[in-house]
Parts: C-alpha cells; sequence; structure tokens
C-alpha cells in the first residue's frame, strides 16, 4: 500500500505526476519505484535518470547517446575503409609500375634483337665479300705455285654492288690486276689513287685478313672499307693479296632503312667502327662523323658487347627530333672492328 501510494504521487519538473503507472509487486520496493517510474507514460520520470556506469577508472560520466555511439561506430568503419583503399591503391599503382617496367624490359629486349638482326646482315655482308677473295686467292696461289700463270683474266675477279673494286697484289706490293681496270696495273700501291693508297698499304702489309678504316671514294662519294687476303704458296711463303673494296654506303644502308623507319620516326641506325665513329647512318649528315650520342659511341667501342641504354640526344641544328634522350642498342659485328647502333627517342620505345 505505502508503495503504491508512493508512485501515484511521483513528482515532476512542474508538480505531481497524475498519469497512470504500472507498479510490480515484487518485494523489493525499490526495483518497484523503478519499474514504475519507468513504464510512465507521460515520460516525465524518465527525466530522472538512473546513476551512469562507472568508468574504467571509477568515475562517474554520464552516457553517450545512441547518436554519438553510432557516429563512433561508422568512425571506425570509415577509418578501415580508407585503410583499404589506401592499400589497394597502393598495390594498383606498384602492379602498374611493374607492367610499365615490364612492358619497358620488353621494348628493350626487342630493341637489341632488331640491332643484333642488323649486325648479323652485315656481317654476313662482310663474310661473302671475304669468301669470294678466298676463293680468288686460293686459285691464285694454286696457278702460282704451280709455276704458271693465272688461270683467269681480270674479269673474273670479284666485282658486283657491294664489291666496288678488286686489286691483285704480288709479294713486292705491285698491282698486278685489277677490277675495274681505272684502278690501274703495273703500278705500286703508293701510285694508285692517293685517296685510297694508306687504306691499301695496311691490309696489304697484313699477314691475315684484315679491314681498313673506311673511307670515302673521290668518285661517287661512297664511303667504302679496303678487305685483304693474303696469299700464300704451299711451302708458306707469302706470294700476294687480295684486296677487294667493299661499298658501305648503298648495300648496307639499304638494310638499315627499314628497321629505323619501323621503330619510330625518329629511329635511325648508324654503323659504328672502333674508336666510336659513325661510318655510314641513315642520317647521311653524321657519316664518317660522331652522330648524336658521341659519348655512348666511344664507350660502348671500348666495351664491345651487347647493350641498350638510354643516353643523351645531341640533335643537330636542322633536326627535327629535339628530344633529350634516346634508347639505343648497340651489337659489335664478328668479322670486322664495327657495331651496329639502333634507337630512337625514349618517347617512342
Amino acid at each position: 500500500a505505502t508503495a503504491a501510494r508512493m508512485s501515484s504521487s511521483l513528482p515532476t519538473r512542474s508538480g505531481t505526476c497524475s498519469g497512470p503507472t504500472t507498479v510490480a509487486t515484487s518485494p523489493g520496493w525499490q526495483d518497484s519505484w523503478r519499474t514504475a517510474a519507468s513504464s510512465n507514460r507521460c515520460g516525465c520520470a524518465r527525466a530522472r535518470a538512473a546513476p551512469s556506469r562507472p568508468t574504467s577508472r571509477g568515475s562517474m560520466t554520464p552516457d553517450r547517446s545512441p547518436r554519438l555511439w553510432f557516429a563512433a561506430g561508422r568512425g571506425r568503419e570509415l577509418a578501415i575503409f580508407a585503410a583499404a583503399v589506401m592499400v589497394a591503391t597502393t598495390l594498383a599503382v606498384g602492379f602498374a609500375w611493374r607492367a610499365l617496367d615490364t612492358m619497358s624490359d620488353e621494348l628493350r629486349t626487342a630493341r637489341l634483337r632488331e640491332a643484333e638482326l642488323l649486325a648479323a646482315q652485315v656481317d654476313y655482308f662482310v663474310s661473302a665479300a671475304f669468301f669470294d677473295l678466298e676463293l680468288t686467292a686460293a686459285v691464285v696461289a694454286t696457278d702460282l705455285d704451280a709455276q704458271r700463270a693465272p688461270a683467269f683474266d681480270t674479269d673474273s675477279l670479284p666485282f658486283d654492288d657491294s664489291m666496288v673494286a678488286t686489286l691483285l697484289f704480288d709479294e713486292e706490293g705491285e698491282v698486278t690486276a685489277t677490277r675495274p681496270s681505272s684502278f690501274g696495273v703495273s703500278e705500286e700501291v703508293d701510285d694508285v689513287d692517293p685517296s685510297v693508297a694508306n687504306h691499301l698499304a695496311v691490309v696489304v702489309a697484313a699477314s691475315t685478313n684484315a679491314v681498313s678504316e673506311p673511307f670515302t671514294l673521290a668518285e661517287g662519294g661512297h664511303v667504302v672499307a679496303a678487305l685483304g687476303v693474303p696469299m700464300y704458296a704451299s711451302a708458306g711463303d707469302r706470294i700476294g693479296t687480295v684486296v677487294g673494296l667493299i661499298d658501305l654506303t648503298g648495300p648496307v644502308m639499304a638494310g638499315f632503312v627499314e628497321p629505323a623507319e619501323r621503330i619510330g620516326v625518329t629511329g635511325h641506325a648508324d654503323l659504328i667502327d672502333d674508336r666510336g665513329k659513325v661510318l655510314v647512318s641513315t642520317n647521311p649528315g653524321h657519316t664518317l662523323g660522331e652522330g648524336d650520342h658521341p659519348e655512348f659511341y666511344t664507350e660502348a667501342a671500348e666495351l664491345r658487347a651487347p647493350l641498350v641504354r638510354t643516353v643523351p640526344h645531341h640533335a643537330d641544328s636542322g633536326d627535327v627530333d629535339v628530344s633529350s634522350q634516346h634508347v639505343m642498342a648497340w651489337v659489335p659485328l664478328r668479322n670486322a672492328p664495327w657495331a651496329v647502333a639502333l634507337g630512337a627517342s625514349a618517347q617512342e620505345t
């Protein structure tokens, strides 16, 4: 009865609450009082909140509202989501860079393979010229060893679009036959065209197959190189030399143009000597000069090993390609002290 009277006149902010209540008839009247207060339909008793939960330190702090608890939960979720996005982005960027690196490596490998093919073509060109000269030397040496005149005339000496001239020297260094005859017959090497005399003298004096430094012929302006094959008798005595002048401007450049154009607008190919000088090039202005990459060519000539590098590009004043860097492949030859360089701008690689 006492609990019933207390619950029927609960105090509120404006006075006594007269709303209906529900009272539990439990032995503990304090619990009945809290139940009655919480079930009051007018809601005025809810203002009298139960004591706050103690914190971990034992202090009493007000309960957080459901909105704050919801926001805190969403904040944790957002933080986790942001971390996941960052990880995914990092992985995606990493994979993208790795894919680009792989693609770049593949392009560099392809560039090197193209240069190797060009080098093989030039090697074959030089090897075929040496084969023709060695065959001529063998025929002449056989006839001379048998103490008879050579069984061929000058028309049988190697001569075609790639072999622009062939000269036959005796053991004294005198010219005994040439094709064409414009190079002189029965004259000493010093009396041959002065523009080629020094280069011929180098290969005539060599004891094995030799290649001269390329030079320009006064007639026609083609860049040529002298190949020399010594002739020996069966007893081992030196009996002369067969020398052929191979044209590097026509046949070699014919094989260089297409690969250079295929790799891009800025693509170019050079034939380089053992000092890093450009012998012939798809850029005619670079013939017998330094070219666009003198530092790289000089260094690569010393290494004598296949390689691919991104190197500075020194553009000429009238060059339409003003890119600062080129990706160049370098491959040395086997049959001559030269190398092939093939490349294009870094943007086209």
